[in-house]
């Protein structure tokens, strides 16, 4: 850009140089560049650095002078093509996702956008004329500082990130990564996976040291290969930008519009590039700030000396667009990077890097990879993962082979060996270049129980001698487990991860399962990062060691669980079950967000649970599901960039069938609440044994009330059956009353008696809702909860309504206990009894409240409904939460237990109730596990109006009158447009106008006027309707 550097302004200019892609996590993307972050870094805290920096902004100051001398070029232009040797140094947990042929897609991109080739620079036509073409290109490395021949390629498993500073630890060996290769001879790469999205960092602008020099890419951006490429950054460019930082290239938006340039000095130490290659070199318009996306035709720069058209120069590899609107550096760009070479990079001129030595191989064939078991290819863009048997069964395996001779290979065989049985051979044709790879498939096998060794190996390649039999070979051990019998048990104690047995399905070979230190009850859990896992919709699965199912009813799969949601974001939980190793599954249980969520929401990382924030799961598995005679049971992540899970506790227990058991199931009436008193108990049972069952007893007990018995015969209820069993009628006082029925005196065609009494008896607490006159007031002084005639509907048997001793104006109040309540979304109903009213115009609920703030994330629920049906239906008259719920303004870390000034009074128009007696008013609490909800001083207020209002329309009142009166409406008037009021001879002495404003009541004020008669006139919209009346002042 061409403008005036001002230096003084470098906060500012630092603040603007790298953009981020999002800004919250909630909306996930990369940032594009770290490298000037780096460098912002580094003048805070290197002395000599900054002092370098400051020479820097003298050299562009005085590059800025308009001098006739810089016409005349004081410096060798690079006259012949650079070939430089390049090593890529991959270092992954599986490096080996990125396969030769990647790299070399790598090495190709760089060669066409370096050399100004791309086929895509058609984008950028107003830029033709600055565009520029470098005599830089690029190879992989042949012989290594040895003299050895090499790949120029080195892998290494590690978890070794991307440094956002040097010194990077992925560019050190010691320290877990790959130390480079001498910078003099050759330009090292390191690809990795890179912090918090950061995808490239380079270590100056210019050349780095011996031990920082090259740059590091994010593997995710580093090239196309779909099994693991993010799709906006899949043609290498990230790389290109980098290097071109490396190469002594500044972001061409650098400074903004007036403040600084982006043909500024180098930053390596003892380097500075002549004055013509400063300012007089800057062809790139003035740009306000980086580009985003990938936009089209002409974009306003943000400059007013950058006119529009051209506008902004968006398609320059040193912009922040998308990798497919990339298409171009400039003249001045590349002269600038030629300078570079011949004098700080030289050595590349004369390197050997590049050139293979004579000791290199003719023909060999690298066995590179086994892809099937256990790894993935990429096939016409889709990729496509294999995982590791862990079932008996055919598999059909399939290898990698890479060509690492120097002539092509044409030919080659393969074989396999399958543990100390006679390998079986296979030959192809292929036709592959040095570095060129191929997946060649191989013949079926069949796995089984135990340890299985898979030799593979390569032989004959170009029906020749392979020249380096080291790589020939690679052993895959499968161990296949028996399915387990009995309880499984898995609490992750040990530190081998997965547990043995258990296998991980981790397709993208990012992120996935691990095990953590913070356990229920226990020092580990399994644990999955979706707060630092941008990939969403990505899945990755936990799986068990099978399970032997012959002969069994059930399974029953209970786990701890451990989730906080991010606000937005619906991580989900699926658990899965497959009875042939994967190729079918069905779903058992799905949970995402709230429903997954065990202790409310955060927007901050969750990483350590407290022993509250764990919640038992339970499943029961039954079914068809168990008849492939064994079964794993599959955890699987699905990732939506929000907050982590953990595991813990795992028990799976098998269920086999008894001969004689007839479980109770189910009270399918009557239902929490009843009105009337009388109850029809019906029982829904189940065949829980392998026998038929043919008869059996049953008896109901009301609270300590003598048994009510049934006998029942000539019952066919085969093995996992069910039938509802209907008992005679009984009678229920009101209030609460507890419910117990029990089976007794099984018959089955395989002998009597039950041989599971545990599951015979259910119980449950049924709420007789007495009656009562409107109006009412119930302020829960009794000692007796729920005051008589009310009834709780506690559908869960936990924690529901109860009294506390906190009062608005007494001593007690009604009390739901949220704060201790960790069943999250449970409903908890108190019931009033059942209200009569007659020859009722008006009805009113008021009630006091006190509740306390829920926080920023899901809040507890006050309701009030109106049943006329006892509970079948409803009719929702209130609903409130969070602040508008609450009653205090302070956020209470402990539970709420609300002091007389705490208390609000609410109040309900049920006036559209009024002719609808009988009914009931319901207060219903739905839980969030925040806080306490308490109510108090509950009335019911009705309203009768005079029968001569409602005959006449209006009543004027009082009349006689002292001072003022009243005009009572029964109806508001809407039409009334005015009011006067006059003497006996006439005189006007009151008057008041509306415009449909009119009330209900409106009151006359006379006083100081004189006892005696006054004509009232009403006066409509519509004349006809105008009414006159008399009243007497006294």
């Amino acid at each position: 850009m061409n403008k005036i550097f001002n230096y003084s302004l470098l906060s500012f200019i630092l603040l603007t140089i790298c953009h981020l892609a999002t800004a919250q996590k909630n909306n996930p993307g990369y940032q594009r560049c770290y490298t000037m972050e780096a460098i912002e870094q580094r003048l805070e805290k290197d002395p000599a650095f900054k002092a370098r920096f400051e020479q820097g902004k003298r050299d562009y100051q005085f590059s800025t002078q308009k001098n006739e001398t810089f016409n005349t070029l004081s410096y060798e232009a690079l006259g012949i093509t650079v070939i430089i040797p390049v090593v890529v140094h991959i270092v992954l947990n599986d490096p080996t996702i990125v396969t030769d042929d990647d790299v070399n897609y790598f090495i190709q991109r760089l060669n066409e956008d370096f050399s100004g080739l791309n086929a895509d620079s058609t984008n950028a036509p107003e830029f033709y004329d600055k565009r520029g073409h470098s005599l830089i290109r690029f190879t992989l490395a042949r012989r290594d500082p040895q003299g050895i021949f090499t790949t120029g390629i080195e892998r290494k498993n590690g978890d070794i990130n991307i440094g956002i500073s040097e010194p990077q630890a992925i560019k050190n060996s010691a320290a877990g990564g790959l130390s480079s290769w001498p910078s003099s001879d050759y330009y090292n790469i390191w690809i990795g996976k890179g912090p918090e999205g950061v995808i490239g960092i380079a270590p100056e602008i210019g050349p780095g040291s011996a031990e920082s020099d090259g740059v590091c890419i994010d593997y995710r951006v580093f090239t196309n290969n779909s099994c693991y490429a993010n799709p906006l950054y899949n043609l290498s460019r990230t790389a290109v930008h980098e290097i071109g930082h490396n190469l002594g290239l500044y972001h061409i938006f650098h400074g903004g519009c007036n403040l600084s340039s982006d043909f500024g000095q180098l930053t390596t130490p003892g380097i500075s590039l002549p004055v013509e290659l400063l300012d007089p070199a800057d062809d790139t318009p003035n740009q306000l700030e980086s580009t985003n996306g990938c936009p089209s035709g002409n974009i306003s720069s943000g400059c007013t000396v950058s006119p529009n058209p051209p506008g902004k120069m968006y398609q320059n590899f040193m912009d922040y667009t998308d990798d497919a609107c990339y298409s171009m550096f400039t003249k001045g760009q590349v002269e600038r990077m030629h300078w570079v070479i011949l004098n700080a990079r030289v050595g590349y001129l004369t390197s050997m890097g590049n050139i293979p030595p004579v000791t290199a191989p003719v023909n060999d064939a690298e066995l590179t990879a086994v892809i099937n078991p256990g790894g993935s290819e990429n096939i016409s863009g889709n990729c496509l993962s294999y995982t590791i048997p862990s079932c008996p069964g055919t598999i059909n395996p399939r290898v990698r082979v890479t060509n690492r001779g120097i002539n092509n290979l044409l030919s080659i065989t393969v074989g396999l060996q399958l543990n100390n049985e006679d390998p079986v051979m296979k030959s192809f044709n292929i036709n592959l270049g040095y570095g060129e790879s191929a997946v060649l498939p191989l013949d079926a096998i069949d796995l089984d129980y135990g340890n299985n060794a898979l030799k593979f190996f390569t032989n004959a390649p170009n029906n020749g001698i392979d020249q380096q039999m080291a790589n020939d070979t690679l052993v895959k051990m499968i161990e296949i487990l028996s399915p387990v019998t009995g309880v499984l048990i898995e609490g992750f104690e040990s530190p081998t991860f997965p547990p043995a047995g258990w296998t991980i399905r981790n397709t993208d070979g990012d992120a996935t399962w691990k095990r953590n230190f913070y356990g229920n009850n226990s020092n580990a859990s399994a644990f999955f990062d979706n707060f630092n896992y941008d990939k969403a919709g990505e899945t990755d699965d936990l799986v068990s060691l099978p399970l032997n199912t012959i002969s069994l009813d059930s399974l029953v799969l209970t786990f701890d669980l451990a989730h906080k949601d991010y606000p937005g974001a619906k991580d989900k939980l699926t658990i899965l079950v497959t009875g042939d190793c994967g190729q079918s599954y069905t779903i058992v249980y799905t949970k995402s967000g709230s429903d997954l969520s065990t202790a409310g929401s955060s927007t901050s990382e969750y990483t350590s649970p407290s022993p509250a924030d764990w919640r038992r799961e339970r499943i029961a598995i039954g079914g068809s599901v168990l008849n492939a005679g064994q079964l794993q049971i599959v955890f699987r992540n699905e990732n939506d960039f929000g907050n982590n899970i953990f595991i813990d506790n795992i028990q799976i227990e098998p269920i086999k069938l008894v001969d004689r058991d007839l479980q109770l199931l189910l009270i399918n009436q009557p239902g929490n609440v009843i009105c009337d008193g009388k109850i029809t108990p019906s029982i829904l049972v189940k065949n829980a044994g392998s026998k038929t069952i043919t008869g059996f007893k049953m008896g109901y007990r009301l609270g300590i009330e003598n048994v009510i018995s049934n006998e029942f015969t000539g019952i066919n209820l085969s093995s996992g059956q069910t039938m509802l069993v209907n008992f005679s009628t009984g009678n229920m006082i009101a209030g609460q009353n507890q419910l117990t029925v029990f089976s007794y005196d099984l018959v089955t065609t395989g002998g009597n008696g039950d041989e599971q009494l545990q599951n015979d008896t259910l119980s449950m607490q049924i709420g007789v809702a007495g009656s009562i006159e409107a109006p009412f007031v119930e302020g829960f002084e009794s000692f007796l909860f729920p005051p008589a005639g009310w009834a709780i509907g506690n559908y869960d048997d936990q924690i529901t309504w109860q009294s506390a001793l906190a009062g608005s104006t007494g001593s007690y109040s009604a009390m739901i206990r949220n704060f201790n309540y960790p069943l999250t979304g449970a409903i908890d109903e108190l019931y009033t009894p059942v209200i009569n009213y007659n020859n009722i115009d008006s009805l009113f609920l008021k009630f006091d409240v006190a509740a306390s703030p829920s926080g920023l994330d899901h809040k507890d629920t006050l309701e009030v409904l109106i049943t006329r049906d006892c509970g079948v239906s409803y009719t929702s008259v209130y609903k409130k939460w969070g602040t508008s719920l609450q009653t205090v303004t302070e956020f209470q870390t402990s539970e709420f237990q609300p002091t007389p000034q705490q208390w609000r009074t609410d109040s309900i128009n049920l006036t559209q109730f009024a002719s609808q007696s009988p009914m009931q008013i319901v207060f219903r609490n739905i839980n969030r596990n925040r806080n306490n909800i308490y109510l108090d001083n509950i009335k019911i207020q009705t309203i009768t109006l005079p029968a001569r209002l409602k005959q006449e329309g209006l009543l004027l009142m009082p009349n006689p009158f002292q001072n003022s009166f009243t005009i009572w409406h029964y109806k508001q008037p809407s039409n009334l447009q005015f009011i006067s009021v006059y003497n006996t001879t006439g005189q006007h002495v009151w008057k008041k106008e509306f415009n449909n404003n009119a009330g209900t009541n409106i009151l006359i004020d006379l006083t100081g006027k004189p006892a005696g008669m006054y004509i009232i006139q009403l006066g409509y919209k519509d004349p006809g309707k105008n009414t006159s009346h008399k009243v007497i002042k006294n």
